[in-house]
């Protein structure tokens, strides 16, 4: 039931694709040829048509005004502008100060807008897996998502961003988006995608309990902690998707404890 896997090629200086290779590895990324004066590496991921990243040292707002002209800003923030090419489709340049931080949330940028080409979704969440069963745990920062992934999932795919498709049936995907600390041997990067089960939508309690909700609470819950780079009017698809995925998905609010293997203790 896996999706066909394609790429997204980023280009930029070498020691910022270093960078990547140290904090993601092997199931994630793979070197490719130098491609003029910049060397690349290829992200295995999901959903995505065959799409490219270049990453270019920011040298001020003064330096960018031919490429502002011919490219549509996506998103800015104090280290990173990303930009879309119009006359190349799937073709992306970000400006970056060089930051790991600056050049991994220039690929969140593009991996969610193109998710969202293929009805799909990055979302604040982690995903763990126990007997087969793929469980989503969406939540805010401090909501527990991480916590509740150390539970006694028999793997987990991510415990900060986490891919969804919808069709043909809605999935789960790991990316290589987690949160600091984590245990290389315990919980290895996974470039896997899984059938959803279900939505659990984490609250820190003595025991654990899962307590049914309704697609429309599930919605409204998901859409929050969906990512949106892109303007306003853009996101009414995300909602869309959002309650789409609700819709078809059983969705619970999950109790569970801060410490201990509780997973097994819930059916």
């Amino acid at each position: 039931m896996r999706l066909a896997t394609h790429s997204l090629l980023i280009k930029g200086e070498r020691p910022w694709l270093e960078a990547l290779w140290a904090h993601w590895g092997e199931p994630f990324l793979t070197w490719g040829e130098a491609h003029q004066e910049l060397s690349s590496v290829g992200l295995s991921s999901v959903g995505l048509s065959s799409a490219e990243l270049s990453l270019t040292r920011d040298q001020g707002a003064g330096d960018q005004g031919g490429e502002s002209q011919r490219c549509a800003l996506l998103f800015e923030r104090a280290d990173l502008r990303v930009w879309a090419r119009p006359e190349r489709s799937s073709s992306y340049v970000a400006w970056v100060d060089g930051s790991f931080g600056a050049i991994e949330a220039s690929a969140q940028v593009i991996l969610q807008r193109l998710l969202r080409v293929h009805s799909g979704l990055l979302v604040h969440a982690s995903a763990g897996v126990y007997q087969g069963e793929a469980w989503l745990i969406p939540g805010p920062s401090g909501a527990g998502k991480s916590t509740a992934a150390r539970g006694g999932f028999e793997r987990v795919l991510s415990d900060e961003l986490v891919a969804l498709t919808l069709e043909p049936q809605p999935m789960v995907w790991g990316t290589p988006f987690w949160s600091e600390g984590r245990d290389e041997r315990r919980f290895p990067l996974r470039n896997e995608g899984l059938l959803l089960s279900a939505l659990t939508f984490p609250h820190k309690a003595a025991r654990p309990a899962l307590s049914p909700l309704s697609a429309l609470e599930a919605a409204r819950l998901l859409t929050r902690c969906v990512t949106s780079y892109e303007r306003a009017e853009e996101s009414a698809e995300l909602f869309s998707l959002s309650c789409a995925i609700a819709e078809r998905v059983p969705a619970y609010r999950l109790s569970f404890p801060r410490e201990g293997d509780w997973r097994a203790t819930l059916r």
